[in-house]
């Protein structure tokens, strides 16, 4: 997983596994589920936690780093050697404590230069995204407490969230300008990004099969597409192949399908059909129709698409990779001029 840039990047992170986490990534800012678990001990079942990090006056705990990663980093692959599962694991929890020792930075820089959020501005925050989820008062008392957490926690992880966008605000975005030289510069350096999409176009030889075919008979039509990928290995023309089997198969189907984007064809098939490089054929492929063999005739790379017709969006990419790049100078220079010791 690529490393976090910052702190809105925490979202991006968030599981989407149900609607309950996805209304709690709606409710809560980044900081919202630090609060304290305990952990127990495989050996013995003991409650234990030590310190992982001290960041000027501050420190995390164990547990505390426990919770933070468990809600915003997903679990490492599952793996059924012990020693790697364990690496996995202590990856995951350093790239947690790193972003959680900015987060700290930033509390503390808020604290230093008095940021402060009105309670006008956290009841209307609060309020916004409660409706936005469609929760009524009840309803998120109750979803909080599922979580293990108060609705007193939970307003002031809010208002921790709202002085840190205040202070990024300050901090980072009011010193950004867009010039219309850098966003130009932006757009050549990235030019990649900004072509138009690109399309493929194929021809295919389709082997029936019902919809709960026998065994014998998959395996039969399985061995005739076999028998054509080897033809056609050994030299023979894929379309003259192809039309000889349409031919000698009740039901075949082949021919040119013409042009697709991604999105356009059934996944099986455009996985295999974009990976192809042109004049090669791909398959066998089993689709609810039957087997299929492709071939790519011809790829079409999308043209760079003209500067005016897509500033806007250029603008907007370019705002955002300076907000990152400045965040990151910005988070620099705190770390720098703090005591940061991490015991991990």
């Amino acid at each position: 997983m690529p490393r976090l840039k910052s702190i809105t990047a925490y979202w991006s992170t968030l599981s989407k596994n149900s609607r309950k986490a996805r209304v709690m990534r709606g409710l809560m800012f980044s900081s919202l589920l630090l609060g304290v678990v305990l952990l127990t001990s495989q050996a013995r079942g003991e409650i234990i936690d030590r310190i992982t990090a001290i960041v000027n006056d501050d420190i995390i705990t164990l547990s505390e780093l426990e919770r933070f990663r468990k809600s915003f980093y997903p679990n490492p692959p599952i793996s059924d050697d012990w020693l790697n599962r364990e690496i996995g694991l202590q990856d995951v929890r350093r790239r947690a404590l790193e972003a959680l020792i900015e987060e700290k930075l930033i509390d503390q820089e808020a604290e230093r230069q008095n940021v402060n959020v009105t309670e006008k501005e956290l009841e209307e925050t609060i309020e916004s995204m409660r409706r936005e989820q469609g929760l009524t008062r009840g309803q998120l008392e109750k979803l909080l407490e599922e979580q293990d957490l108060t609705y007193a926690t939970y307003t002031v992880e809010i208002e921790k969230g709202l002085k840190r966008t205040k202070l990024i605000n300050r901090a980072v975005k009011s010193a950004i300008e867009v010039r219309e030289k850098d966003v130009r510069d932006y757009y050549k350096t990235n030019i990649h990004q900004y072509r138009a999409e690109q399309s493929i176009r194929i021809s295919h030889v389709l082997l029936p099969l019902a919809l709960n075919p026998t065994i014998d008979r998959e395996e039969e039509t399985l061995s005739k597409a076999k028998e054509i990928l080897m033809r056609v290995d050994q030299g023979e023309d894929f379309a003259t192949v192809a039309h000889e089997c349409a031919m000698n198969t009740p039901g075949a189907k082949q021919g040119d399908l013409g042009y697709f984007k991604r999105g356009d064809l059934i996944p099986s098939i455009e996985k295999s059909a974009f990976s192809l490089k042109v004049g090669e054929v791909g398959g066998p492929i089993r689709t609810p129709e039957g087997i299929v063999l492709i071939k790519l005739t011809e790829k079409k790379e999308g043209n760079p698409i003209p500067f005016d017709k897509i500033r806007k969006k250029t603008e907007a990419d370019y705002y955002r990779s300076e907000v990152e790049r400045q965040y990151r100078q910005w988070i620099d220079k705190l770390k720098k001029r703090s005591f940061i010791e991490v015991k991990l």
